[in-house]
This record gives structure tokens, C-alpha cells and sequence, in this order.
């Protein structure tokens, strides 16, 4: 197995809720680069929430495409609401399989958070690729040893939004050439997200 490193740099203040959304972000596009998915994280959500809606995805009814443009309407008796959605077609095979894929994917995303960084101090972050965690075709790790120990507090306004959202697109951009670098993409295979943090962490934790 070829092993390929690069150094990433995220801005400071280093927040919890950087890190995680960095990594959320590099893995949706390892997916997506790694032909693990035929489209991006963005187009596959936005093509599923057309076509069986958010509840089908697991994700809020705010998720739903044309939400925010659903206009009350006056109704005979003067009561105001909203008009009904019109019932979509059974889902195809196809698109059941791509809903069971993404809810999956979202939640293997969903076990990085915040919480789980600032509890456990996790060193290490990879995503495995093959048939089996003990044996995988490909590995991805994120070796987070010299973040901060401890981060900063996250402020939940616009502009900290923005910051976050620049630092995850900085951390793809320089992953490409070392991604570019690797030789061509399995067929599908299943993934595995490892965590590697100190046992001390782990028995205080418990």
C-alpha cells in the first residue's frame, strides 16, 4: 500500500466545530473522488430531497426543496394555510438504494462531532476503504496531534460560519495533490471511520 502524506493548516482560532466540519467535508469529497458515490455529497442531497423528501433521508422538514417558498393561502372558512405537498411517486429501486447509501453516509459523518473531539482528544481520524477494517484497500488518516490542546470557543454568528466554512475548503484544496496522487480507485467498497484517541481518555470518558 503507497503512502502519501501532506501537511494541512487550519487558521486560528482552532475550534472543536472546525476540525469536525473540516473532516466531514474532506470525507463527503474522498467519497465523491474516490468514485464511492457518482456525484458529490451536495448534488446526490439536493436530487434525493426532490425526489422522496426529507423525511426519506432522515433530515428536518427545513431540508425539504422549496420549503421556504410555500406560501399560506386564505382559506373559505378565513383560517390561513399552508397548501398540502403533492404526493410524490413511489421511490424506484434505484433510489431507495441511493436513500439507504446516503442515510448511512450520514450517519458514519454524524459520529464526528464536537463533543467526541473535546472528549476525547482523539490523535488520529481515518477513513478505511475495503471489505473489511482489518484489511483495507485504502486508508485516509488525519493525524491531529499538534492541534491546540485545547480549542477555542466557538461563537455561533455569521461571520464564525464563514470562517469554518473557508477553513474546510482550504483543507480540501490542499489534499488534492496528494488525492491526485494516488493510484485509481477501487470498485466499490465499504468504509470504516477510525478513531484513535489516549486511553486516558478513554477511561475518563467512561
Amino acid at each position: 500500500m503507497e503512502l502519501h502524506e501532506t501537511e494541512v493548516k487550519v487558521p486560528a482560532p482552532v475550534t472543536a466545530e472546525m476540525v469536525v466540519h473540516s473532516l466531514r467535508e474532506v470525507i463527503k469529497f474522498l467519497f465523491f473522488v474516490r468514485q464511492q458515490m457518482p456525484c458529490s455529497y451536495d448534488d446526490l442531497k439536493s436530487s434525493l430531497l426532490a425526489a422522496v423528501g426529507a423525511e426519506a433521508l432522515g433530515l428536518p422538514a427545513t431540508e425539504e426543496v422549496g420549503a421556504d417558498s410555500r406560501v399560506e393561502v386564505q382559506g373559505a372558512d378565513g383560517a390561513r394555510a399552508a397548501p398540502a405537498p403533492a404526493a410524490r411517486p413511489r421511490a424506484t429501486s434505484r433510489e431507495r438504494l441511493a436513500v439507504k447509501f446516503f442515510r448511512e453516509l450520514d450517519a458514519l459523518l454524524g459520529c464526528l462531532t464536537p463533543e467526541l473531539l473535546q472528549t476525547l482528544r482523539p490523535t488520529e481520524v481515518a477513513l478505511f476503504f475495503g471489505s473489511s477494517s482489518l484489511r483495507p484497500r485504502e486508508i485516509f488518516s488525519f493525524a491531529l496531534e499538534q492541534l491546540p490542546a485545547s480549542y477555542a470557543t466557538h461563537c455561533s454568528v455569521p461571520s464564525a460560519k464563514r470562517v469554518v466554512a473557508n477553513a474546510a475548503r482550504r483543507v480540501i484544496r490542499e489534499c488534492i495533490p496528494t488525492v491526485a496522487s494516488c493510484p485509481p480507485a477501487a470498485s466499490a467498497m465499504t468504509a470504516f471511520l477510525m478513531v484513535k484517541a489516549p486511553c486516558r481518555a478513554l477511561s475518563g470518558a467512561g
